[in-house]
C-alpha cells in the first residue's frame, strides 16, 4: 500500500511523472504550487513545428483518408497555418491545430457539396478546395459594363 499525495487540490499516488504543455501556462502551474516546484526539476524545451512541417501532417492526413488539395486550397491552407501558428492562437497547438483545420476542411466540404446541384462525382468528393480550408465562398467575378463610345 503506497499513500495517495495531495497537493491543492490535485491527488495523486506515488510514481513518477511527466507533464507537457505550453511554455508560459506550464511555468505558472509549475510555480503555482512550492511542493510542485519541488519535484519537476527537468525541463525539455520543444521547438514548435515549421510552416513546412505543418504541411507536411495535413498532406499526410489528406494522403491517408484519399484526399487532395487543389493548388488554391495549397495556397489557402498555407495562409492559414502561417497565421494561426505565427498568432499565438490559442488551442492552434500546433499538430492539434492542423488536425483541427483537416476536420474542419472535410466537414465544410460536406456542406459545399450538399449544396451542389448535379452529380458529384468521386474527384469531387476527394478534392479540397480554398473554400472548404478557409470557409470563404468564392466571390463572383465583378460584372464588367461593355464599355459605349460616348455619343457626341
Amino acid at each position: 500500500y503506497f499513500p495517495m499525495k495531495t497537493y491543492g487540490d490535485m491527488t495523486f499516488p506515488p510514481g513518477e511523472y511527466e507533464v507537457a504543455g505550453y511554455d508560459g501556462l506550464m511555468d505558472e502551474f509549475i510555480h503555482s504550487n512550492p511542493g510542485l516546484e519541488s519535484r519537476f526539476n527537468r525541463f525539455i524545451d520543444f521547438p514548435d513545428y515549421t510552416l513546412d512541417e505543418l504541411m507536411a501532417m495535413f498532406d499526410m492526413r489528406c494522403e491517408s483518408k484519399g484526399y487532395t488539395l487543389d493548388p488554391q486550397a495549397r495556397c489557402a491552407l498555407r495562409q492559414v497555418i502561417d497565421r494561426e501558428s505565427t498568432a499565438d492562437i490559442k488551442g492552434f497547438g500546433n499538430g492539434r491545430g492542423v488536425r483541427n483545420l483537416f476536420e474542419t476542411a472535410i466537414a465544410r466540404q460536406a456542406d459545399r457539396l450538399g449544396e451542389t446541384e448535379g452529380e458529384i462525382t468521386r474527384e469531387m468528393l476527394m478534392c479540397l478546395t480554398a473554400e472548404d480550408i478557409t470557409g470563404e465562398k468564392p466571390q463572383d467575378a465583378p460584372q464588367q459594363e461593355a464599355s459605349q463610345p460616348d455619343a457626341q
